[in-house]
């Protein structure tokens, strides 16, 4: 079984084709631009990959498609939340037999659902499981907040071996960690890579990148730099992670700029799940301008 989450994660962008079906090329050549970057694992099918607005078939051929192109000891970590407990079991089957090496699940949504119905969701999700499992709070994404008490109830169950924390909450933060430091195979990743030194500084062990899918070589970076207490080194890295984060949620459509930056490097079309439309030319415009200063600034990051 995998061990916990350590080091950098990469939250890839799901290539699509004009059809909404999965671009396998796209998908290839990301998987390969990102590995080259140093990440220590990939994360598939998040709310970066429009995990929520994919069909079945379509999130098994994207994770068929990285699983066979990945290094078989990279860990592939995949979305699997759903709005329903047997949903999300039917999504964790299919990861699970398409080479995911854990899951992770956001809490189902819509429904007012207190507590107790998310502790069973979890629970019964990860009785279904054969990987490990991490929970994911987003809830400026989803509407629900997994709370600390909800993650308190299920520190104890052994297929739960962490959660991805995506609020930049750093009191809630500080809670997950209080928690997560009574069980030693626990990990709290951070899903924003806006507070990674920070994080990592308070006991995160794992982090999350978006930007690299575009600039993958960056968030390892900084972790190597803050592993070996090059502080200097690990806050410049910050700052530019932050100039990158920038571009890519500077028209407010996220993650729709992030793909349209990669489509401007040739690595993936710029094509999103329904009912997002397409950028106008003003939009594509400004966002192409700026990307093109920074790279300008930073000609050495791939």
């Amino acid at each position: 079984m995998m061990k916990a989450a350590k080091g950098i994660y990469c939250a890839l962008v799901t290539p699509l084709t004009e059809k909404e079906e999965i671009d396998v090329e796209g998908v290839e050549k990301l998987a390969r631009h990102v590995i080259a970057g140093g990440v220590d694992g990939l994360l598939a099918l998040g709310s970066t990959g429009e995990q929520i607005a994919l069909a079945r078939e379509s999130k098994r051929r994207m994770l068929q498609t990285l699983r066979a192109v990945m290094p078989s000891d990279m860990p592939l970590m995949a979305g699997c939340g759903a709005t329903s407990t047997k949903l999300a079991i039917e999504n964790i089957r299919d990861a699970e037999e398409a080479g995911a090496d854990a899951v992770i699940l956001t809490p189902p949504c819509f429904y007012p659902f207190g507590d107790d119905a998310l502790v069973a969701y979890f629970t019964q999700a990860a009785a279904a499981a054969h990987v490990p499992v991490y929970l994911y709070n987003i809830s400026r994404f989803v509407g629900v907040r997994i709370g600390s008490d909800v993650v308190r109830r299920l520190l104890d169950n052994p297929m739960i071996m962490g959660i991805k924390e995506s609020d930049r909450d750093e009191e809630y933060l500080q809670k997950l960690l209080d928690i997560a430091g009574q069980r030693e195979d626990f990990a709290v990743i951070q899903g924003s890579e806006r507070i990674f030194t920070k994080s990592f500084d308070r006991g995160c062990s794992a982090g999350v990148t978006v930007v690299g899918n575009l600039a993958p070589s960056i968030a390892p970076a900084l972790y190597r730099a803050w592993r070996e207490k090059r502080t200097q080194d690990a806050e410049a890295l910050q700052r530019q992670l932050l100039e990158y984060v920038s571009v890519i949620t500077l028209l407010g459509m996220f993650p729709q700029e992030l793909k349209m930056c990669m489509s401007r490097k040739g690595i993936c079309k710029p094509y999103m799940t329904s009912p997002f439309t397409a950028m106008t030319n003003r939009q594509r415009e400004t966002l192409l301008c700026a990307l093109a200063e920074l790279e300008k600034k930073y000609p050495a990051v791939n």
